[in-house]
């Protein structure tokens, strides 16, 4: 039997998308017997230079002996309608690199992206022109149900399907597969049919893959926590199934589909030798055997400099907040976990009691924080360390932007391992960068729960962008209070991007009105937020995310009202309307203000909440979650009753307290001296 080989996986590079470390990955391919694994991150390459370095799990063990397939799901932008907010519809494509001119091209693609074609100032999307100009070399399957594909048919639109796949197939010949999955998604099964149809026509090879951003099924409910908290409030986004975990062998072959199309996979990956030959290749072009420092001759041939590039990872009290957040535990207990949780440096060495006792109560939620700790946040730039990029490794180090500013994707202990020419950055080529070297500090502290740390970071950052000296510029009004370390005054001048606004700026703003408010100062965040909503250069994207991230505006929910009663709030909810938790949480906020103990929720879209749920005997979730938010506040919920029902707690009936007698064991009750005895 052949071995089947992961063609789609993504590694903790897809940030905030993937918790899938790629030692766990190559440790688990390596133990089902296979022998090379693709590692496709979404719009990054940052994984492929750490999969180059060979590794040892363990004293006395050999090295992985897993081949890594150099490839990535990159965005496509195959000119499909935009969604209904205006924003481009894009689509997923695997490209996988079958040589070294294949990684080359790789590299020249998506660093085109990055610098040329950055959509939404978040996603590096190719276009079909920029794929005909670099697509020697590389191997190219339909994706997953996001594919060139899989849109156009969840859309309806078979021709445009059709015609795609047949442009791909002329471009990539014989490279060209389609792909397949087994995912429990209502589109899939019509996605799968339109591949198979589509290659049968044009006589291209089908491929089985299985999307993989997780180790195992159990893993799941970590990828959920990771995906709902990434903004530090809980949200309602989540993945569509809990299938995307990396499948065994007999897992796949178990799905019932066509033998050759898992087969195909093991031919797809004898066809790839980019791995080796890229090796190879850097180590010649480094030009270092004894050191990391770099030779007179690799300076002297120097094209470029560039910044490295590494991560803000998840630390431990991050990881248990966010668990914490996910599993919707009373705020309270948290604030007596928080002080002893940001002592943890090592997740497998606690000493704290209140943290083992946790651990002991949840272990589950600590398997899950467990996990999340060391994924990361995001990626920012390493300006303490430049790689000296000659010639021969212009086409072979991969380069993102970060806010702008080209960086190799690739971190510093990678470098060296490598040997590659890297050095120490003085402090005069960071000060240019002091605003967005600050930007990712004061990151790093709003994520941790420290809003001073982060709001002085943010002021810095703010007033440090103008040291740029790009783009046009915008005024923004400062904080009461100018900062003494930027000397911010009442306001600021803003330089921007080529690009509208950029992205760092945006959040910044974000995150610092989020600080305000944790902090308190109310009327500060309300200020920045009107100032965001009235400036033209921010787009409604940054708007959502703002609006999320601090909380809707203080307006009445339409179609809900709100009665208030001595001790009791009604709340009336007409048919017209399908609420959810959000909307019932901001209707009742008044009442919760007000110190109301009782609310009564009632009407025709609360009923119609009911009847999905009656034949299961159990509350409808969005009530279920809405009485344990009223219930850690001391406020009882009571569903479709009448006002009357609900007894007045104003003036409660005197009770004579009950007596309470002494309950005496009958074998110790005195008796009278000569009791129970015969005469």
């Amino acid at each position: 039997m052949t071995v089947f080989t992961h063609l789609h996986l993504h590694t903790e590079s897809s940030v905030a998308d993937s918790i899938l470390k790629l030692d766990q990955a190559l440790l688990a391919v390596r133990a089902d017997g296979q022998r090379a694994m693709a590692i496709t991150d979404h719009g990054s390459l940052r994984s492929h230079f750490p999969a180059l370095i060979p590794r040892h799990f363990g004293p006395g063990t050999s090295p992985s002996g897993v081949e890594p397939l150099l490839g990535v799901e990159a965005y496509l932008d195959a000119g499909l309608p935009p969604y209904p907010d205006g924003y481009p519809r894009l689509c997923h494509l695997v490209l996988i690199a079958k040589n070294i001119e294949g990684y080359q091209n790789l590299v020249r693609l998506q660093r085109w992206a990055w610098t040329h074609n950055l959509v939404i100032g978040r996603f590096p999307a190719l276009t079909l022109p920029m794929i005909e100009q670099f697509h020697r070399g590389l191997i190219c399957t339909t994706a997953c149900v996001g594919g060139p594909v899989g849109r156009p048919v969840t859309l309806g639109l078979w021709d445009v399907a059709e015609d795609l796949f047949l442009r791909f197939n002329d471009l990539f010949d014989e490279d060209f597969y389609g792909e397949v999955s087994a995912h429990p998604l209502a589109e899939q099964p019509e996605i799968n049919r339109a591949v198979a149809l589509f290659s049968g026509r044009a006589g291209r090879r089908i491929v089985q893959t299985v999307d993989s951003h997780y180790l195992g099924p159990a893993d799941w409910i970590s990828h959920d926590c990771l995906l709902k908290t990434k903004d530090k409030r809980k949200s309602g986004y989540r993945y569509p199934a809990a299938c995307f975990y990396l499948a065994p062998e007999w897992r796949v072959r178990g799905y019932g589909f066509n033998p050759e199309w898992i087969d195909e996979t093991n031919r797809v990956a004898e066809k790839c030798s980019a791995a080796a030959e890229v090796r190879a290749a850097i180590l010649t072009a480094a030009s270092v055997r004894g050191g990391p420092q770099p030779s007179a001759a690799a300076t002297a041939m120097t094209s470029e400099e560039l910044f490295l590039s590494k991560t803000v990872p998840i630390t431990p009290y991050d990881a248990l907040r966010s668990v914490w957040v996910w599993a919707g535990l009373p705020p309270g207990g948290w604030s007596e976990l928080a002080a002893h949780a940001r002592r943890i440096k090592r997740m497998a060495s606690v000493q704290s009691y209140p943290v083992r006792a946790f651990s002991r109560k949840y272990p589950n939620l600590w398997s899950m924080a467990r996990g999340l700790a060391g994924l990361p946040r995001a990626v920012c730039p390493d300006f303490r360390h430049k790689i000296l990029v000659s010639d021969a490794l212009k086409d072979l180090i991969p380069v993102r932007t970060v806010d702008g500013l080209p960086v190799a994707e690739i971190d510093c202990v990678t470098a060296r391992a490598l040997h590659l020419p890297v050095r120490q950055t003085a402090e005069s080529e960071r000060e240019p960068h002091k605003g967005i070297e600050e930007f990712y500090r004061g990151l790093a502290f709003w994520w941790n729960d420290r809003p001073r740390q982060a709001l002085r970071a943010f002021q810095v950052s703010i007033a440090a962008v103008p040291s740029a000296g790009i783009g046009t510029s915008l005024s923004i009004p400062a904080l009461g209070r100018p900062c003494p370390s930027a000397g911010i005054g009442t306001s600021l001048s803003i330089p921007a991007l080529g690009r509208p606004c950029p992205s760092a700026l945006i959040l910044a703003r974000i995150r610092l009105a989020q600080s305000l408010r944790e902090l308190g100062r109310q009327d500060e965040s309300d200020k920045w937020l009107r100032d965001l909503r009235q400036d033209p250069h921010v787009d409604s994207l940054h708007l959502k995310k703002f609006v999320m991230a601090i909380g809707r505006p203080a307006v009445p929910v339409p179609g809900i009202q709100l009665e208030l009663y001595p001790e009791v709030a009604v709340l009336s909810m007409p048919d017209s309307i399908t609420p959810d938790f959000g909307e019932i949480r901001k209707a009742c906020e008044p009442a919760v203000a007000a110190g109301i103990r009782d609310v009564i929720v009632s009407g025709p879209a609360i009923a119609r909440l009911e009847s999905r749920h009656s034949r299961a005997a159990r509350l409808n979730p969005v009530l279920a979650r809405f009485r344990k938010y009223l219930k850690s506040r001391a406020i009882d919920l009571h569903i479709n009753l009448d006002i009357s029902q609900i007894p007045s707690r104003i003036d409660p009936p005197a009770k004579s307290p009950p007596t309470r007698e002494r309950n005496v064991s009958r074998s110790r009750q005195r008796r009278p001296i000569g009791a129970g005895t015969s005469a």
